[in-house]
């Protein structure tokens, strides 16, 4: 416990593994917006991949004109994606990344939990209070009682897991085994089935139609 206890993290190390895990999402501050003449602009396309949880891992590939988001299409290179994204991620960008009512500033609950009430704070305010609590908690009774809980909903290498992971590693908090929901499913499948295997995407092609 006492070594636990001497497993701090100051204002500085929160900052840089924060900023650290926004780096991987650096695309969604690029505006969306149409020019109607590319000539003698910086194009460049930059191939990345879905975040969400399916087994095909869509490829994108966006194209940029002097850094502003002009395309955002499915690779043709990837056999699962073969150029279609889904209904999810069509339109990303507007739905997403440039939608109005995005949140792009910590909110801080002012009201009981449930009423929707918030007040908009600076991101240094945010840090600040997040990481004077971790600090009160870990200093009082050790980096274990703090209990990191969540879904692997986001699959990005650096959204998902890879930041959080060496977070809750430095701070000494306890360890909880990922995707809960998952790994239930997986224990009940496995005792009625007797294996998890389930069916890759690529044999759907071979599947009989239903229709007449």
């Amino acid at each position: 416990m006492n070594s636990q206890k001497k497993k701090g993290i100051d204002r500085r190390e929160f900052i840089e593994l924060s900023v650290k895990t926004a780096a991987g999402v650096g695309l969604t501050s690029l505006p969306l917006t149409f020019a109607s003449c590319l000539s003698g602009s910086n194009t460049k396309t930059v191939h990345g991949a879905c975040y969400h949880d399916c087994p095909d891992r869509c490829s994108w590939k966006v194209t940029t004109v002097d850094n502003k988001v002009m395309a955002f299409e499915a690779s043709k290179n990837n056999p699962y994606t073969a150029g279609k994204l889904c209904d999810k991620m069509l339109n990303f960008p507007n739905d997403v990344t440039f939608n109005p009512d995005r949140i792009l500033t910590p909110l801080k609950r002012t009201g009981d939990k449930g009423k929707g009430e918030f007040v908009k704070i600076s991101w240094d305010q945010a840090i600040d209070e997040v990481s004077s609590k971790l600090q009160g908690i870990i200093n009082t009774k050790g980096g274990e009682a703090i209990l990191p809980y969540s879904f692997g909903g986001n699959q990005g290498m650096v959204q998902g897991e890879a930041m959080s992971n060496r977070f809750f590693a430095h701070i000494g908090a306890s360890q909880l085994e990922r995707t809960i929901c998952g790994s239930a499913a997986v224990a009940g499948v496995l005792a009625v089935n007797g294996q998890t295997t389930g069916v890759l995407p690529s044999p759907y092609v071979f599947a009989k139609s239903k229709s007449r």
